[in-house]
C-alpha cells in the first residue's frame, strides 16, 4: 500500500481545472490518463456550490480521486457518501482512507447521526473499504440498469463537538438547554472544577495542569465526545 492519500477540501478553482478552465492550482497534478469523467465534476462543483462537503483525494500532488457527502443532512441525521478512485491508482487502498476520514468529518457534525452507502454487489473495491471503516451491508436491491446493488450503512455511535462557553454552561447548570439538544448521563461526566477548568482560555490554566475526557495539555482545541441520540437534558 502506498502512503496514505490526503483529501483536500474541494474549491471551484479545483474543478475548474479539472474541467479545463484554467491552470493547476497549487502544483496538483492528475495521473496520465486522468482522473474521472467530466460529468462528475460537474456534479461535484454543484455540490460544492450548495455547502455541501467535497475533497480531492491527492497523493504527494497527484489527485487520484474526489469524495463527497451527497447532500446535507436528511432531517433524521442520515447522509450518503460516494467516491471514485482514479482507473490508474486503483487497488492501493486510497478509497479505504476516503471512507475513513469522510467518516471523521461526519463525526464532527452533529446534524449527521448515520452514514449510507450503494455499491455495485461486484464493486470489491468498495466493498472492502466501507468493511474495514465499520460499515455494514443492510440489504440488496436489483436495479434495471445497475444490476444488484448492496445497501450500506453505519451509525455515528460517538462524534466530537467543538467545545463552546455555552456547553460548558449547559454542563455547568447555568442554562437549561443544551446548544446542540445533547443529553448528559445521570451521573454527569465529571466534577465541575474539571468543567471549570477546561472552560478557561489557555492563557488562564496553570502550567502542567490537564484535563481528561477529550482535552488537551496546555493546548487550544478542547471537543466534545458526544453520543449518536441527542436529545433533550432531560
Amino acid at each position: 500500500m502506498t502512503e496514505p492519500a490526503l483529501l483536500i477540501p474541494a474549491r471551484d478553482e479545483h474543478f475548474a481545472w479539472l474541467l479545463g478552465e484554467a491552470p493547476a492550482p497549487d502544483g496538483l497534478r492528475t495521473p496520465p490518463a486522468g482522473v474521472d469523467q467530466p460529468w462528475l465534476f460537474e456534479w461535484l462543483r454543484r455540490l460544492l456550490a450548495r455547502g455541501v462537503p467535497v475533497w480531492l483525494i491527492a497523493d504527494a500532488g497527484e489527485v487520484v480521486g474526489a469524495c463527497s457527502f451527497k447532500g446535507p443532512p436528511e432531517p433524521e441525521g442520515t447522509v450518503s457518501l460516494g467516491w471514485g478512485i482514479a482507473p490508474e491508482r486503483r487497488g492501493r487502498g486510497y478509497d479505504i482512507r476516503a471512507v475513513a476520514e469522510m467518516v471523521a468529518a461526519a463525526g464532527r457534525d452533529p446534524a449527521i447521526r448515520r452514514l449510507v452507502v450503494v455499491t455495485a454487489a461486484d464493486a470489491a473495491d468498495s466493498r472492502g473499504a466501507l468493511a474495514a471503516n465499520g460499515f455494514t451491508e443492510t440489504g440488496r436491491v436489483a436495479d434495471p440498469k445497475a444490476g444488484e446493488l448492496v445497501l450500506w450503512r453505519l451509525e455515528l455511535e460517538t462524534r466530537l463537538v467543538d467545545a463552546t462557553d455555552a456547553y460548558f454552561a449547559w454542563m455547568l447548570g447555568e442554562i437549561a438547554s443544551s446548544p446542540a439538544a445533547l443529553r448528559l448521563p445521570p451521573g454527569g461526566i465529571d466534577e465541575p472544577w474539571v468543567l471549570e477548568w477546561a472552560r478557561k482560555p489557555p492563557a488562564h490554566r496553570r502550567a502542567g495542569e490537564l484535563v481528561d475526557g477529550g482535552g488537551r495539555r496546555g493546548g487550544r482545541a478542547l471537543r466534545l465526545q458526544a453520543s449518536a441520540e441527542p436529545q433533550g437534558r432531560g
